[in-house]
Parts: C-alpha cells; structure tokens; sequence
C-alpha cells in the first residue's frame, strides 16, 4: 500500500541531553539577492548571530564566514560562491551558531548584473541612472516612489518584472513606465500579475527615442525596512510554469512555457532520467533569439503517465482520451473556452479527478463537470469549492470530463494539469516549527499530529534524513482518538561523531516512496506570511547540532513504591567530563498530574544531591518514568541534560 504522508510543519522541543539554544535571528537581507557570475560578499543583519559555525542554504556553494567581534552579534559577513547550474530564481538562507539555528529568509540569485538605489531616487529629477539588462535592489522606507530612468530607442523592447511578494517583503508593488516627458505610457502599468502571487511585471515596447522613467512604489503608499524589492530589467520571458507541467520520472521531453511575453521562448529539453517522483526540476526560459534568462519555473517529477490535450478538444466528439491513472496539461486558450476528456470507469470503483495539480504559480482556476457518454450532466462540480471531484461511476462504461475557467477566462497563461485515479490513502503528518537543535550524542523529542483518509493504520514514521540519525514512530491504528491530540513522539537521536552546524532533516513514511515532508506554514509565517512557497522552501527542516553537554546524569528512586500522599527520594550523581566543574541546578522534569518534586543543587566540584518527589492523594496510579533535568554554564554557553526515566510505582 503506498500511502501519501504531507508533513506541513515541525514541532519539537528538547528533552534528553538538550540544550537552551539561543536561536540566531536575522532580518530581511538586503540586498536581497546577488549574481552568478562571481563571488559576492553580503552582510547578514539580526541577533545572537554571534559564534556563527555554518550557513544553510538551499542551493550549492561554498559559504565562507567573515566574523567581526565589534559587530559579531548583530551582523555577520559571508563570502557566497554559488555553484554551478544555477540560474535566476528563489533560494532560502539560514544562520547556524553554536547556540542554534536562525529563521529563514530568501535570497535571490540571477544571472543579471546587480545594481543596489542610490536611495534619494525619490522623485523624477533624481531618478536613478540604470543600464538594462540589470537587476536592482531597492527598498520602500515610507510614503513614497522609486523613480530610475534608462535610454531606449524606438521599437526597442525590454522586460520590467518586480521580485517583491516571492522574496518574502512585505511590499505590494506597482510598476509604472513613463515616457521622455514622465507620461504614463499605454500598456506600461502592472500591478498582481497573474501567477507571481502580487508581483507586478510588463513587457514595454518604446514608442519613441530618449529617456524613459520607471515608477516603483507599494500600491498602498506603505513602506518599512521590509519592504524589500528587487526590479530586473532586460530582455528576457516571464512565464509562470512549464507546459506540459510536469514529466514523469525516467522519461525525457520537450517543453514550452506559459505566461506572458513566452511565444518566441525556445524550448527546453528536459531529462529526468535519474530524477525521482516527487522531486522538482527548475527550468530557465529564454527567447529562441538570444536576450536574457528569465526567472526559473518548477517542473514537478510525478510517477504518473503524463499526456497534453490534443489540441481540438473543445467538443464532446473530439474529447481527448485519458487511461486511469493518469495526468493531463491543458490549456484554455480562449475566453469562456471548455476541453473535454474521455475516460472509461467502472461501477463502484470510485476515481478522483483533481483539477490542483497545476503546481503553485499557475493562475488558473478550474470548474469541472462529469458527462455521460450521450452527453448528459452526471455530476457537477461545486464552484465555491476546491475542482476536486470524487466520481463514482454507477454503471460500467465511458465518461466525458468537461473542464473550463471558473470565471470563463482565457489565454496562453492559464495552464492546468489535473490527475485522475483510484481512491487512495493518505496520511498528514503536522508539527508546529521549521526549526530545532540536539547535541552531538542528544535527542530531540518531536511530537507528531496526524490527519487521515481512507487509511486507520498502523504506519511508520522514521527519518530519511541525515545519514546517521536514529528515530522511529509506530502510529497505532486508530490512532489518535481525536484529530487535535498527537499521534505519538519522535525521538530523533543524533550520533556522538556528528559534527558541530547545520543540516536538513526530512522525514517520511516507511514504504512510501512517493510521501513528502513540508514546513510550510512557520516559514510562510517568518516571511510575512507568504501565501505560495516555491518546493525546496517547505520540502525539510533545519537542524543545529550543538556541542556535547560536559556532564551526564543518573538517578536512583530510593522507595520504588509509593502510596498516594507520600514522598520518595530521587538520588542523582553527576557525571563530569574534564574541564568542566561548575554547579548544576536540578529540577524534576515534566511529572505526571499530582506529582510533585523540589529543586536541589550539586555544588561546584561536587556528584551528588537529593531531591524529594511528593505524589498527591490526587494522583493517578501507574508506574510513571520520572526524569531530572540539570542546568548549567560554561563559558558562555547554557546547558540543560535530562536524565534517563526511573520508574516509580504508585499505588493507593
């Protein structure tokens, strides 16, 4: 059975041999991308960014940190050489300390010279000089416009797309194109652009020969410090998504792009020959006549049989036929314009056509219909809700698929891709940070939330990722009770030779191949709340792994049995490594209900204390695993170990 397991977010607190981890935090980068074609430096602004020991991308390269000890905490410069096969898009970036790990902010690459505002372009007379093909960072600090101005020639054509939105600002950008005499020009405004979230793009023809003014500002005249914005200039496509949209894994192909100003975009061939289901490739459109790359679009790998419409199925007769499973590219290319598809079904075999798949930047939105063969409603979609429909056919024999715009919408942007198949499992995996850390030798603990359908269980979560991590969780059948209680806890076990900075966790479900593993929605948080995520931003978690506490702890309950009302003894003897000698505070951690336990503290130089655990005539009976949690420094650094559980068993 393959069964399908999203995890969206990732929760996890330290328990075991954990640390009090001092997160780093950065701000919004800016600028807020750099180029391909050398090494750059940037300068990463935040807090606790002081003992930085790694960077954490989501592209290769090489990272190489410049401290400064006046500014250590608050800011913190790095060398990045980006590696090769790269191209004009999104990645993310993150901070990792000997104290932990920092929240994740994007940061553009592009193959486009750079250029940073001179920061008094405020008004027409001093609007900024630029030379296309560039890119520009710039930000909107309050109540005002970005103006830059470049020389064009009659006829000339240049590309105006504003990376806001996707890089995770708060912006809400316009873009206006004025002529010589700072006119507005006809066709020279954008603002939301389809498929770009609310990023604003134009392809300007110039109507004449001289000095043209571009117009930035946020189109509710706010602005901040994160208010960021990158405006590339150039020769170059805007698409929003490959067509067909995906390739199944093992094949190879051809592919064109959607969006606007891509009907002279040459097309990409794609091999996915060693490329795995579920993964994404990035393409890089291009005009067939040279010019620039534009912003790279995602093309997913699926384990599915891929086909496109043939391109005269706008009728009944001429539907394109469709073997279940399977998945199909579209296109409505015309205002109020309706595809059809044919596929065979049987009686109580249930089939769900989804109309979602079209990946997160395709403007279209789908209303879907089920013929019969003769051409009769079978049933309808809802179009207040989700195209997905679950069809279950009542009688053998062939059906027709209609689909069209929900608001009969057309052109060479609106793109779908719908799957078809049987009702299958699936498993929702939820945790609640994208973010955590473990000592070298540690655990972490990770509770998991689950959400199921057409599936009751058992499964098996386990990690995929690092190499060298330990942890499982056996989710029981019918488990949880309630869709608001966890499943269970991972404890996520980090090996002794594990080196000190950062990695990528992903887990999984055991025996699907096919489950994917997402952090979406803290991410989507920390970056002002970004609605759609490109893949490799939600696809694992960040993990810093940390030092080793300098001590370890055992404990020893004097009376193993004790009647409600009573008190035990918990002995516990610390264990040193060389060097560190310093006092350790010690407090039960995490008792049950009604149990209770007083502090104690072993003195410097010193193995030993006591500490007094109170069971309440309240308590409920059992025989609970009780653990003592120890804190100290040293140096500069904090650190809590927990102790292994010792049973103790209660009774009346």
């Amino acid at each position: 059975m393959s069964l399908k397991s999203t995890l969206l977010t990732l929760f996890a607190w330290f328990q075991v041999s954990g640390i009090f981890a001092q997160n780093p935090e950065i701000k919004p980068l800016f600028p807020s991308g750099i180029g391909l074609a050398k090494p750059t430096e940037i300068t990463i602004k935040g807090t606790n960014l002081q003992e930085a020991n790694g960077i954490l991308a989501s592209f290769p390269g090489k990272f190489t940190l410049i401290p400064d000890k006046k500014t250590e905490a608050t800011e913190l410069k790095v060398l990045v050489e980006p590696g090769p096969n790269l191209g004009p898009g999104f990645q993310t970036l993150r901070v990792c300390t000997t104290r932990g790990i920092s929240n994740p902010r994007v940061i553009a690459l592009d193959t486009l010279p750079e250029m940073t505002e001179s920061g008094n372009n405020t008004s027409r007379p001093l609007a900024m000089e630029i030379r296309p093909p560039c890119v520009i960072n710039g930000k909107i600090d309050g109540e005002i416009t970005r103006w830059y101005k470049f020389a064009a020639k009659k006829g000339q054509i240049l590309s105006f797309e504003i990376l806001g939105r996707r890089l995770g600002s708060n912006l809400d950008p316009q873009i206006v194109i004025c002529d010589p005499r700072g006119r507005e020009t006809q066709g020279g405004y954008s603002n939301d652009s389809p498929g770009i979230l609310t990023d604003a793009r134009v392809r300007y023809t110039a109507k004449e020969d001289g000095v043209h003014f571009v117009l930035v500002r946020d189109v509710s005249w706010r602005g901040e410090a994160d208010f960021h914005f990158r405006l590339r200039v150039g020769n170059f496509p805007m698409a929003t998504t490959p067509f067909p949209l995906a390739i199944r894994a093992g094949k190879t192909g051809s592919f064109a792009f959607a969006g606007p100003a891509v009907e002279a975009t040459a097309p990409s061939t794609v091999d996915a020959a060693k490329a795995t289901a579920g993964s994404t490739l990035t393409l890089y459109p291009k005009f067939a006549a040279g010019g620039d790359l534009g912003m790279g679009v995602e093309l997913p790998v699926s384990n599915l049989t891929e086909l496109v419409e043939s391109t005269d199925n706008n009728t009944p007769a001429k539907a394109t036929p469709l073997t279940v499973p399977c998945a199909v590219s579209g296109r409505l290319n015309k205002r109020g314009e309706r595809d059809y598809y044919k596929f065979s079904g049987k009686k109580g075999q249930k089939i769900v056509i989804d109309g979602t798949k079209a990946g997160p930047f395709s403007p279209t939105e789908l209303y879907l219909e089920i013929l019969d063969a003769k051409g009769a409603k079978v049933q309808k979609g809802n179009p207040a809700a989700t195209p997905i429909l679950e069809f279950n056919p009542g009688t053998d024999g062939e059906f027709i698929l209609a689909v069209e715009h929900l608001h009969l919408w057309g052109g060479s942007s609106e793109v779908y891709r719908i799957v078809l198949g049987p009702s299958k499992p699936e498993i929702v995996l939820t945790l609640q940070a994208d973010r955590f850390a473990v000592n070298q030798a540690g655990e972490v603990s990770i509770p998991v939330m689950v959400q199921k359908k057409n599936f009751d269980g058992p499964f098996k979560v386990v990690v995929r990722q690092p190499a060298g991590f330990q942890g499982s969780l056996l989710v029981e059948k019918g488990k949880p009770a309630k869709p608001t209680d966890p499943a269970g806890t991972l404890v996520l076990k980090a090996p002794a030779t594990q080196p000190m900075g950062p990695v990528e966790i992903l887990l999984g479900v055991e025996g699907d191949t096919a489950s994917s593993f997402q952090v979406e929605k803290l991410i989507s948080t920390a970056l002002s709340g970004l609605p759609i995520l490109p893949s490799h931003f939600d696809s694992k978690a960040a993990l810093a792994v940390l030092e080793k506490p300098p001590f370890t702890l055992e404990t020893q309950i004097v009376e193993k049995t004790t009647k409600l009302g009573q008190k035990a003894t918990v002995k516990v003897t610390l264990k040193r490594d060389k060097g560190f000698d310093g006092p350790v505070n010690l407090a039960l951690e995490g008792p049950p209900k009604e149990v209770t336990g007083t502090t104690a503290t072993i003195p410097a130089g010193k193995a030993d204390a006591t500490l007094t655990v109170t069971v309440g005539a309240k308590a409920a009976e059992g025989k609970p695993a009780l653990k003592i949690t120890g804190k100290s420094t040293k140096g500069v650094r904090e650190f809590a170990v927990t102790s292994s559980g010792s049973e103790l068993q209660i009774i009346k």
